[in-house]
């Protein structure tokens, strides 16, 4: 009688947990990527840092970072789920520190806060603190649906960072305010 009591809790805890477990199946499985949004971060940050989780369902989780250690992991000097081979990304594609710094240009005409002595605070966007509808149409090729704030990462934050080095790239895209 005692072992088919115990047989009976065994077999209803293996159903319980069965039931109630959340099985991971390959749908669940996200792929890291590093990511940018052109929105305002951290102090005077106006471009945000961060890994993207993706899952094969579409459902993205994003982890911000500040600059300095999206640097850190993106040139492969720090362990990241984005670059588990500590790839130096700048060195593999050929960016330069400067088209990071120069993203805020994407989405401003202008730097928007006072930069004491800058030599460098005019923006490429057609309005203010926006791009105009043309250079948006544009940015679609980055991934940018509908909103300026949506996370560019993967394959496309990668042509991005190379393509705001291109002269001819700025000038087309200014050309379309």
């Amino acid at each position: 009688m005692n072992k088919i009591k115990i047989l009976i809790i065994v077999f209803l805890q293996f159903i319980s947990f069965v039931v109630f477990s959340q099985l991971l199946d390959s749908n669940n499985i996200a792929k890291h990527y590093f990511f940018i949004k052109l929105a305002n971060g951290e102090s005077s940050n106006l471009v945000r840092y961060g890994v993207i989780d993706v899952n094969k369902r579409g459902g993205k989780t994003l982890h911000y970072l500040n600059r300095e250690n999206f640097m850190y992991e993106f040139t492969g000097n720090r362990p990241s789920k984005a670059n588990p081979d500590t790839i130096d990304f700048m060195k593999e594609y050929n960016i330069s520190y400067q088209a990071i710094k120069s993203l805020w240009k994407i989405k401003y005409s202008e730097y928007p806060w006072h930069q004491k002595y800058a030599n460098d605070n005019i923006g490429w966007a057609g309005r203010a603190q926006a791009p105009s509808i043309r250079q948006m149409q544009f940015l679609k090729q980055y991934g940018i649906k509908k909103f300026i704030t949506e996370p560019i990462y993967g394959n496309n934050l990668i042509k991005l960072l190379q393509d705001v080095q291109d002269e001819s790239w700025r000038t087309e895209y200014m050309n379309l305010k």
